[in-house]
């Protein structure tokens, strides 16, 4: 039997501290040697021990056991484990009904709900605004675009939209003729703008350096041009391919305001719509499309002709 040196409570077998002051019950501690841990406890654990709940009684089962009852010297022992036990996961020290964290300070008030719960006195002003609210991203406001300053207009970008000139005019013109089934046949200039490859503008000879000026009446911005370098008919009584009989296109050069020029070669001039991209957008309210070359010098007829002329852009 081992009794504490220090307060004489008795100690049990294998016990190291006391349950009531908390002392070193080692054997080299008792005989001096070496230096006591310091004591598990802030307060001294009553005498009488820590209060242990009591749990009413249940019925009584004739076939079941029942454990027999602890004797009383053991319950300062429970108590006092429990307290070690707060001690450990906590982290700190037992102050009244208060846990102290590493640095001192209370841990915050916990929050049941997402709601704002009480926290230390003097914390008035914190206010915890939930996990709802925490998950809500802050919008940025929209994007202003600036207006140009007054009397300042942006120019427009230039797109891919088929423009359609207002008037068109010519320095030359064939006669009018008629086809095999004695219709008449006008050689226009308007022709070139009317989507249709049976007519066309013609013009006699090879026409070099022979003009088509296209009049958009205001400024627009082109990106493109193209036209069909011959005439595109294939007589509907006879069959004949009016194509094959006049000169064909083999160079031009389009002219814009500002003198910008564009010169455009036709390698092999078809039926189709010969297309030049421009090489960047071009603002200007009126074109000058000038022949520059002329091929199938053999034609039966010592014509050139142009069928359609189209132009992109914006504007």
């Amino acid at each position: 039997m081992r009794f504490c040196g220090s307060c004489g409570v008795q100690a049990g077998h294998g016990q190291r501290f006391c349950i009531s002051c908390g002392a070193n019950l080692h054997p080299a501690a008792a005989s001096g040697r070496g230096t006591p841990p310091e004591p598990v406890f802030a307060y001294p654990v009553p005498a009488a021990g820590w209060p242990v709940a009591q749990v009413p009684p249940a019925a009584e089962d004739p076939g079941s056991w029942k454990a027999p009852p602890e004797p009383d010297g053991r319950r300062p022992l429970v108590g006092a484990l429990v307290l070690a036990g707060l001690l450990v996961v906590g982290g700190g020290y037992v102050v009244g009904d208060r846990l102290l964290v590493g640095d001192g300070s209370p841990p915050p008030a916990e929050v049941a709900g997402g709601e704002p719960g009480p926290g230390p006195a003097g914390d008035a002003d914190t206010v915890d605004v939930g996990e709802e609210a925490a998950d809500v991203e802050a919008v940025p406001p929209p994007a202003v675009v600036p207006a140009p300053p007054p009397g300042e207009v942006a120019a427009p970008s230039a797109g891919t939209g088929p423009l359609r000139p207002r008037s068109v005019s010519a320095t030359c013109q064939a006669p009018s003729g008629v086809d095999a089934s004695g219709a008449p046949v006008t050689y226009d200039p308007a022709n070139t703008l009317d989507g249709v490859g049976g007519t066309a503008w013609r013009c006699a000879g090879s026409a070099v350096g022979q003009r088509l000026v296209f009049d958009f009446g205001r400024p627009v911005v082109l990106a493109s041009v193209g036209l069909v370098p011959g005439y595109d008919k294939t007589d509907p009584v006879d069959g004949t391919d009016r194509f094959g009989e006049n000169r064909t296109v083999t160079a031009v050069t389009w002219g814009f305001d500002g003198g910008t020029v564009h010169r455009q070669e036709i390698a092999v001039p078809g039926r189709e719509m010969a297309r030049a991209v421009l090489p960047g957008p071009v603002t200007t309210s009126r074109v000058v499309l000038e022949v520059a070359g002329t091929g199938n010098d053999g034609a039966i007829r010592d014509f050139t002709t142009i069928s359609d002329v189209a132009f992109a852009g914006s504007g």
